[in-house]
C-alpha cells in the first residue's frame, strides 16, 4: 500500500471511531473496506503509543508518517512516458485486427526505447521488470481515471477506441401507462461500446427485424457515428438460422442497414458468453440505475414510444455521467476524451430502413413469402434470393450479391388464408400468361376442344374484331369464355348458346354481364330436360346462318372506321366499365 493511502487510511480509522467509541473492529473493517486485521493492527499502534484519536487527526501528513513509520516502498526506477505507451495499447495492430500487449509495450516503448543496450541477463539499474511496468501502467490509469481501461488478458476482450459496438436488448419488457391510464409494454433495445462503455437505449414496439435496424440506426446518429463493427448474440430474434448447415447470419433488414452504414458484423460464437459479458453488465447497470428516482415503483407515465424514448434520453445522459468505482472518469467523460472523434463518420445521408427478407427457392423454382409462393426461376432453384418489400404493395426478388441484380417483382398478395403461387408473365408460357393470349390462342384451344361449336370460335373472332383498338378487353372477355368452359367442359352446349345469343343481339356493352346471365339461364332451361333445352335453343338461338354472321362482321368493321361511330364511345365505356 502506498505512503498516502496508508496515512489517509490511519485519519479514516481514526475519524470513525471518534464519531463511534463503541465501533467493532469488523464494523470499521466493513466501512472502510478493508481486513480487519489491517483495522487491528493500526488500533494497536496507537495503543502502544498512548495516542489519542483526536490528537491524531490534528497532525499533518509527515508527524502521521514519523510517528506510525510510514514508508514508501517505491522504488525509484526511469520512468516512460506512460500516455504514450496507453496509446500504443489502444491501437489495433495492422495484422490480426487485434490490441498490442502489454509485454509488447515494455519490450519496445521501454526496454528498447530507454535501454537500447540491452539484451539479456539481469535488467540494467533503474529499470522496472514487465510485473512492475504492468502494475505502474495500471496505476498510471487509475490515478487518470481510466481503470476500466486496463488490458485483459483474454485477447476478445480487448477493444480499442470504437472497435466494437454490442447491441442487445433487455429481457424484460417495459411497462408504461398513457395518461388514460391503459397499460402498454415496450421491448428495451440497448447498444453499448465496449471502449468506453457508453451506453444507448431505446424503446421498440416489437422485436420485429424492422424494429432493431431503426434502433440500431438511431444509436449510431445519438453517438454521432459508427463503430467499425457491431456484435450481437446468435438467437433466432437477430439472426437467420440455417441450422442443417450450421451457418448463421443476420437478418437481412438488419445486414442491410450495416451495410448502408459500412459497418463489419460479428454474431457470438454459440454458447460462449465470455464474447458479451460487457453488454450483459451494461444491461444490468441500466436496469438498477434506470429511472431510480421514481421510489413508488409505479409505471411510467408516457402516451407515446416517442414520449417515452424522450424520458429515455434524459435518463441515459443521467446514467452515462455516472463516475466509476474508486473515482475513475464516466463513461461519458471517457467516450468525450478518447473514442468521439475517433468514430467512423455517419452517410451524408440517413439510410432508409427496408423491409428485407431472405428467401430459398424450392425445388419447383417458387420463394415463400407471407405464406404464398412467387416463381423465382428454376436457374435459382437451391439458392438463397433476397426479398424486398416495396412499402407492402410491390415486392422484389432480387440476387444475393454486392450488385442485388433483380430478378422480377410481384404485386403482393396479403392472402393467406389459402397459399397462392404466382407466377410473372416473364415465366409464364403462352398457356399461362393470361394477359398475353392473342386470338389465335383462344381460336386454335377450342378448334382443338370443342371443334363442333362454332358458335364460340365466331364470338371470339367478333369480339378481337370490336375491340380492334383495345386487345386487352377482348382478351379479358375470351378469358371469361376460357374459363367457363374449364369449369364445366360438360356443359359446352350452353357456353355455345350464350355465344350465339351475344352474336345475335350484338352488344358492344355489358358483355361479361350477358355473357354469365344467358350461360346461367340456359344452366337452368338445360336441369328442366334436355328435350326443353334442345327445342328453346333451335327455336330461337340457332336461326342465323353463317353467311349472316359474317355480313355483321363486315358492317361492325365498317362502324369501327366510321367517326361517328357509336362503337368507339361503347369501347371507351366498357373499358371504364372493366
Amino acid at each position: 500500500m502506498e505512503k498516502i493511502k496508508k496515512i489517509s487510511l490511519i485519519r479514516s480509522i481514526c475519524d470513525l471511531v471518534q464519531q463511534d467509541p463503541d465501533i467493532s473492529e469488523r464494523q470499521l473493517a466493513k466501512k472502510l473496506n478493508i481486513g480487519r486485521t489491517t483495522v487491528g493492527k493500526y488500533k494497536t499502534l496507537i495503543s502502544e503509543r498512548g495516542l489519542l484519536y483526536p490528537e491524531i487527526l490534528q497532525m499533518d501528513d509527515d508527524q502521521i508518517a514519523a510517528e506510525f513509520n510510514v514508508k514508501s516502498k517505491k522504488v525509484s526506477f526511469l520512468e516512460p512516458n506512460w500516455e504514450d505507451v496507453r496509446q500504443y495499447l489502444q491501437k489495433k495492430r495492422l495484422w490480426g485486427n487485434q490490441l498490442p500487449t502489454v509485454h509488447s509495450a515494455w519490450k519496445y516503448l521501454y526496454i528498447k526505447k530507454l535501454f537500447p543496450n540491452y539484451e539479456l541477463g539481469e535488467l540494467p539499474e533503474g529499470c522496472m521488470s514487465e510485473r512492475t511496468f504492468n502494475r505502474r501502467y495500471v496505476e498510471y490509469l487509475e490515478q487518470s481515471g481510466l481503470s476500466p481501461l486496463t488490458h485483459n488478458a483474454n485477447s476478445n476482450n480487448n477493444f480499442g477506441p470504437t472497435s466494437v459496438m454490442e447491441i442487445d436488448t433487455i429481457g424484460n419488457t417495459f411497462p408504461y401507462i398513457n395518461r388514460k391510464g391503459e397499460r402498454f409494454w415496450a421491448i428495451v433495445f440497448t447498444a453499448v461500446l465496449k471502449y468506453s462503455g457508453n451506453t444507448y437505449a431505446e424503446a421498440m414496439k416489437s422485436g420485429s427485424s424492422l424494429c432493431w435496424a431503426s434502433a440500431i440506426s438511431n444509436a449510431f446518429f445519438y453517438f454521432g457515428g459508427c463503430a467499425q463493427a457491431v456484435r450481437c448474440d446468435n438467437d433466432t430474434a437477430l439472426t437467420n438460422h440455417h441450422c442443417k448447415k450450421g451457418e448463421r447470419r443476420l437478418l437481412a433488414s438488419i445486414e442491410f442497414v450495416l451495410r448502408d452504414f459500412n459497418v463489419a458484423t460479428d454474431i457470438c460464437p454459440v454458447r460462449s458468453p465470455k464474447w458479451k459479458g460487457a453488454n450483459e453488465r451494461s444491461n444490468g447497470f441500466l436496469q438498477k440505475h434506470f429511472f431510480e428516482h421514481n421510489t413508488s415503483n409505479e409505471p411510467i407515465v408516457a402516451d407515446s414510444l416517442e414520449e417515452l424514448n424522450q424520458l429515455f434520453r434524459k435518463e441515459l445522459l443521467r446514467i452515462n455521467s455516472i463516475p466509476g468505482n474508486h473515482g475513475s472518469l464516466s463513461s461519458l467523460a471517457i467516450f468525450e476524451k478518447y473514442e468521439k472523434n475517433a468514430l467512423i463518420p455517419l452517410p451524408l445521408f440517413r439510410p432508409e430502413i427496408k423491409s428485407v427478407s431472405f428467401g430459398h427457392v424450392r425445388q419447383d423454382g417458387y420463394v415463400c413469402y407471407m405464406h404464398n409462393y412467387y416463381f423465382a426461376g428454376f436457374e435459382n432453384v437451391g439458392k438463397d434470393i433476397l426479398i424486398v418489400n416495396d412499402m407492402g404493395k410491390r415486392i422484389y426478388l432480387k440476387h444475393d450479391t454486392t450488385t442485388l441484380k433483380s430478378i422480377v417483382d410481384y404485386d403482393l398478395d396479403k392472402d393467406i388464408v389459402t397459399p397462392h403461387y404466382h407466377k410473372a408473365d416473364k415465366f409464364k408460357t403462352q398457356k399461362e400468361n393470361i394477359t398475353g393470349r392473342d386470338k389465335t390462342f383462344f381460336v386454335t384451344f377450342f378448334k382443338e376442344k370443342a371443334p363442333t361449336c362454332t358458335g364460340i370460335i365466331e364470338a371470339i373472332e367478333w369480339l378481337f374484331t370490336i375491340f380492334s383498338r383495345s386487345q386487352q378487353i377482348a382478351t379479358r372477355l375470351c378469358n371469361q369464355i376460357y374459363n367457363i368452359y374449364l369449369k364445366s367442359p360438360k356443359d359446352t352446349d350452353c357456353l355455345e348458346a350464350a355465344c350465339r345469343h351475344i352474336l345475335k343481339k350484338q352488344n358492344k356493352t355489358d358483355l361479361k354481364v350477358q355473357l354469365y346471365a344467358d350461360y346461367n339461364t340456359y344452366l337452368k332451361i338445360k336441369d328442366m330436360g334436355t328435350d326443353i333445352f334442345n327445342a328453346t335453343v333451335g327455336a330461337n338461338m340457332l336461326s342465323s346462318s353463317q353467311e349472316q354472321h359474317s355480313q355483321a362482321l363486315t358492317n361492325n368493321k365498317a362502324d369501327n372506321n366510321s367517326e361517328n361511330s357509336d362503337s368507339v364511345r361503347g369501347e371507351e365505356y366498357f373499358d371504364e366499365l372493366i
